[in-house]
């Protein structure tokens, strides 16, 4: 329960410091969902962190000029932005990669000139986009490219004459297009979008865009012009020396630049050997080019009267008109839009908008404090000076302004007081205080500060920011305390605070040293060469007791139960003893043995529970890594804390047996049947040199092995199993093995090396695709032909590491999940996934949830943190975050996430139960029993109902058998060979394509979905019935039969992740490669290890194979 405390705390502290509400914003009772900055004088978008859980956030009627792409990050889940009456005037390239759940982007009424490319990649879940009111003159052809749920677009009231062809051919399901309001330029190069507002009548709904050149056609709605009313000019040409001057004039107009068109298309200007652009506007071409078929149009110089106020509704006393509907009689100026009192913070820039109406056109004149203001680099004026712009606004600036406006027929003026909100700069009252402590003890830094805006606090530990974890670090709602949670002696050194604000900052220091009154003295005794001795004196000892082991052995040993004991010492291969893991505990164990021999310790002085890994100096404990070669890895529980671990299992699968409790557990390597295969004897894999010769031949390319005898473009149906068969294999296999990936490789995630070369460049082993592929006549002009794939991570000690040992070994492969059927695929092999997964504020025992389907039924959480690559799929329908399993690999296909889904359903059941039948139950107590009771049905099933027809029943008798209580001295490690070859046999079990079923078990409205359409693809499953129609196709339909002339059907072969990769993935190739990889020896050695017949000739293996032309393209 204390554990369970501490835990609890360190979330909730973690998250209360995570949602704080922005300074001037209202937050309001939204839990941080909604909040409200508008009319506050922001200057800046706001920089404090924002809740992970923003929806909606409303920062009108500020004087933001810009969208910082490292500010909007912070809000990758927000589904609304509003943006209107700011002074925006950019918006970042591809700003809408970072938000990727924003649904409304309003940010009317700014200065934008502008649309670049919005996003780069169709992740966007953007439906509207509004940005009328603005400056645009012009619009990236690319804009909209990528936004395949964009159903509103409003660009109306901006300075727009012309948009690039095509512009909106990405967006099938737009439903309405404001182009109203614009100086549209009704020529050749508006054909595309005249022909898009004729053919779709419905999109302007009632904003009709209208011409405002040429004067013929002023007036005129776009949607109702016909191709030939669309004329560009005809040039004059004059023969010069190797070509044609060509130009073309407009006397009606002003003229503000000429676009030139070559067989009706806008040339391409950085062409500069074909043709330039004089200084004048005319073009110069080569005589290659016939001159007649140029053409030009031309763009007008627009007013700069604001557009966007040509509709704003407008009342005085009891008349309404809107803008465009002014009196067109003579009338005296009247106020639309007035300023009013406000304050402002110093140094920020200050709008003030004063808008009126009138005929004639009324002109606006500025007072301040009585003075008639000119515009200057202080002062500027804007749309027909409708708009004052202060900065920076300072002391001097506080005072009276005055609109004035008149003409002819009046005089009108209105007032504000404008006040000033002064900052200053961070000033450090409460500064932090050095601290001595013992390990073991809580400390806190305190470092309070103020200054306008309110400083905000960050941590830093002898110069590096400290991240805030949960646990051992955490900071106060208000950032100025810092708390360390169970010091140790690593913690000793120098933290600094620096508070900070858009003023200034500033920054205090205090130092924590940690007191045992031996430390100096037991540093003093461990300088580099004793540790040296006693790395080596370490690796000795366990050199040692090999070889008494090996000793044994030659003597024979008839205790089953000694050799067991001794097991981890009895084989050279490094996956079962984890050598360099042994020397580094070994070599602690000898630090102690050297401490309690040579110092006396006062045991007043002793810290409670002490660790020498705790007390031992930081440099200390890397030297032994170094030494040791022992960098990562899962450290040994001591099983002490019987009243969890008599009861449940623990989630590292540590201490699940007493006698050997690192048996089975996560982030250990694998079990081996034969000694590995590699090249050059340790860790190069088979065919890393392509040209070595093997028995006088080079090693196959997987991929062709793939392409001649795997895939299969037709399927043969099981008369007998059922689809759910393969899904229980898959779902299983996720249960018992996960590869690390190499070398900080993240799950899912393509590299930033390997995705570039096909060179073998560790950690890189891709697989190049032969000259004869279909994948080469796809992407012909390919730059690195070749399937990208990255080895698996090796355990410390072993391979590459090896020679630290002075001596060789193999490189061998990690589990980074436990080898138990114990139900990690829902809960996680981590305590730190574990909770993450787990609705700690309920205390039910529940496994949390986001979103709950149409029926009320909870789905799975969303991923919101790692930086795995889930949506890789990308579907036009609803892209969204993957969901957040146990196991990373939760979203690998749909089948799999339903079964993910209806497992994590069953959890949150079987605890509700729990609690209806237990009211005296604790949440904790709750989840736990829950979760065994979900391990043992997962066991049940396996050895019950899937086994059995996996193997047969006379397979299963033979192999299995019926159960005869817990062994001990079964060693439940995972086999490299069955996790890399023997289980992927249900790779021959899956079917092309997932059926989906209704409640009358006939296919649903949305169809059957292609398996690689289902690929990380978990918003198909939301959006299309969710998981009854998938568990209803899997359990009634059939299996896949795996016959020996159709393996992998080629959605495996020729489209695995193909929108997430520059090259398809191919996986009976990738299966052959990683077992290369994993140094796996060949098929007859291992017929000989099962006691099977070994084949010497191709006839004999024929009698193997059912199809004999398998044996003429072997």
């Amino acid at each position: 329960m204390i554990v369970r405390g501490i835990f609890l705390l360190a979330f909730f502290v973690f998250f209360s410091g995570a949602n704080r509400c922005p300074e001037k914003c209202n937050c309001g009772n939204s839990g941080g969902s909604r909040i409200d900055c508008s009319s506050r004088g922001l200057a800046l978008f706001p920089v404090t962190k924002f809740s992970k859980k923003i929806h909606f956030l409303d920062l009108r009627h500020n004087f933001i000029q810009r969208l910082p792409i490292q500010n909007l990050q912070e809000i990758p889940f927000c589904d609304t932005i509003i943006l209107g009456g700011n002074k925006l005037n950019k918006l970042e390239e591809n700003f809408l990669d970072v938000l990727p759940a924003l649904r409304r982007f309003y940010a009317g009424k700014n200065d934008l000139l502008k649309i670049p490319i919005l996003a780069s990649r169709p992740t966007s879940s953007l439906r509207i986009f509004d940005v009328h009111g603005n400056r645009l003159t012009n619009i990236n052809i690319h804009a909209f490219d990528q936004l395949k749920d964009l159903d509103t677009v409003n660009v109306g009231h901006n300075n727009l004459q012309t948009v690039p062809d095509g512009i909106f051919e990405e967006n099938k399901k737009l439903k309405t297009l404001n182009l109203a309001h614009n100086p549209w330029n009704c020529d050749c190069r508006l054909s595309y979008l005249v022909k898009l507002l004729r053919e779709n009548p419905h999109l302007e709904q009632d904003h009709h865009a209208k011409c405002m050149h040429p004067e013929s056609l002023r007036g005129r709605r776009l949607a109702e012009l016909d191709e030939g009313d669309l004329q560009c000019a005809i040039p004059e040409f004059t023969p010069t020396a190797g070509g044609y001057l060509l130009t073309c004039t407009n006397s009606k107009d002003s003229i503000q630049s000429v676009d030139w068109l070559y067989r009706d298309v806008l040339l391409e200007y950085s062409v500069v050997e074909d043709y330039e652009v004089i200084d004048n506007g005319s073009l110069a071409i080569s005589q290659k080019f016939p001159p007649e078929l140029f053409k030009c149009g031309f763009n007008y110089i627009t007013s700069p009267l604001r557009q966007s106020r040509q509709l704003s509704p407008v009342r005085q006393q009891d008349h309404l008109w809107t803008l465009n509907e002014a009196p067109s009689s003579e009338s005296a100026p009247r106020f639309t839009y007035t300023p009013r009192d406000r304050s402002f913070r110093e140094g920020s820039s200050v709008k003030l908008n004063c808008e009126v109406v009138g005929n004639p056109r009324p002109q606006i004149r500025w007072h301040f404090n009585g003075r008639i203001l000119e515009p200057s680099r202080k002062f500027e004026m804007r749309n027909e000076n409708t708009q004052l712009i202060i900065y920076p606004f300072l002391d001097q600036d506080i005072g009276e302004y005055k609109c004035e406006a008149f003409n002819h027929y009046g005089r009108i003026e209105t007032k504000a007081n404008i006040k000033v909100i002064r900052s200053s700069p961070p000033v450090i009252i409460d500064p932090p205080r050095s601290l001595e402590a013992r390990v073991g003890e809580y400390v806190t830094f305190r470092c309070s500060a103020r200054g306008e805006p309110k400083p905000f606090v960050t941590w830093f530990f002898n110069g590096s920011e400290i991240p805030i974890l949960k646990g051992h670090f955490s900071v106060s709602d208000d950032t100025f305390e810092l708390h360390i949670n169970q010091v140790n002696r690593q913690d000793q050194g120098l933290y600094s605070c620096m508070a900070g604000n858009s003023v200034g900052s500033m920054t205090a220091e205090a130092s924590l040293k940690v007191k045992f009154s031996q430390l100096d003295r037991l540093d003093k005794t461990l300088d580099e060469a004793t540790l040296k001795n006693i790395v080596s004196q370490a690796s000795k000892n366990v050199d040692r007791a090999i070889q008494k082991t090996k000793d044994d052995l030659k003597r024979g040993v008839t205790n089953p139960y000694d050799l067991l004991r001794h097991f981890k010492f009895a084989s050279q291969k490094p996956v079962e003893l984890t050598r360099a893991r042994e020397i580094y505990e070994e070599s602690l164990r000898l630090i102690e043995k050297h401490v309690e021999l040579g110092i006396d310790l006062n045991p007043a002085d002793m810290p409670k529970n002490l660790s020498f890994e705790s007390v031992l100096q930081v440099s200390h404990i890397q030297t032994i890594m170094e030494l040791s070669g022992c960098m990562n890895g899962q450290f040994k529980d001591s099983c002490s804390n019987m009243c969890f671990h008599s009861k449940y299992r623990s989630y590292t699968g540590q201490c699940n047996n007493f006698d050997h409790p690192t048996w089975g557990v996560s982030q250990m390597p694998f079990h081996r049947l034969l000694p590995p295969m590699y090249e050059n004897g340790f860790n190069t894999p088979v065919g890393w040199d392509p040209n070595r010769l093997y028995y006088g031949f080079r090693k196959p390319n997987p991929r062709t092995v793939s392409l001649e005898l795997v895939g299969t473009p037709v399927i043969t149906p099981h008369h007998r199993f059922s689809a759910m068969v393969m899904q229980w294999g898959q779902f299983l296999d996720h249960d018992i093995t996960f590869f690390a990936t190499a070398l900080a490789r993240q799950t899912y995630m393509t590299g930033a090396i390997c995705n570039k070369t096909c060179e073998n460049v560790d950690p890189c082993f891709n697989i190049p695709l032969p000259l004869n592929d279909p994948k080469r006549r796809e992407q012909r002009h390919m730059k690195f032909p070749c399937i990208e794939f990255e080895r698996s991570a090796a355990i410390c000690g072993s391979g590459e590491t090896s020679p630290i040992f002075q001596q060789i070994t193999h490189r061998e492969q990690v589990n980074i999940i436990t080898s138990f059927i114990d139900a990690s695929n829902v809960y996680g092999s981590t305590e730190v996934d574990a909770l993450d997964l787990r609705d700690l504020f309920s205390d039910h025992g529940l496994l949390r949830f986001d979103i709950v389907s149409a029926s009320q039924k909870p789905y799975m959480p969303f991923e919101k943190d790692s930086g795995m690559d889930c949506r890789r799929n990308r579907s036009v329908d609803n892209p969204i975050r993957c969901f957040l399993a146990g196991d990373f690999r939760a979203n690998e296909q749909l089948g799999l996430t339903a079964m993910h889904t209806l497992w994590f359903r069953e959890h949150n059941r079987i605890a509700a139960k729990l609690l209806e039948m237990n009211a005296d139950w604790d949440g904790e107590r709750i989840y736990q029993e829950t979760r065994k009771i979900i391990g043992a049905m997962m066991q049940h099933i396996t050895y019950e109902h899937w086994l059995p027809l996996v193997l047969g029943p006379d397979g299963f008798e033979k192999w299995i058998g019926k159960y005869k209580g817990y062994d001990p001295n079964v060693n439940p490690n995972m086999a490299n060979e069955f996790a890399t070859a023997a289980f992927r046999f249900g790779h021959t079990l899956i079917n092309p394509k997932l059926e989906r079923l209704g409640k009358d078990f006939n296919t649903i409205s949305s169809g059957p979905i292609l398996l690689h359409e289902a690929f990380f693809a978990p918003e198909r499953m939301l959006s299309e019935g969710g998981i009854d129609p998938l568990l209803r196709g899997l359990f009634a339909s059939p299996l896949k039969k795996p016959l020996s002339h159709q393996l992998l059907n080629k959605e495996l072969t020729e489209k695995l992740f193909h929108r997430s990769t520059n090259v398809a993935l191919d996986l009976a190739a990738m299966n052959i490669q990683r077992g290369r990889d994993h140094a796996l020896q060949g098929y007859l050695e291992y017929r000989r290890f099962c006691n099977l017949s070994v084949p010497d000739s191709w006839e004999k293996l024929q009698l193997d194979f059912e199809d004999q032309t398998i044996i003429s393209k072997l």
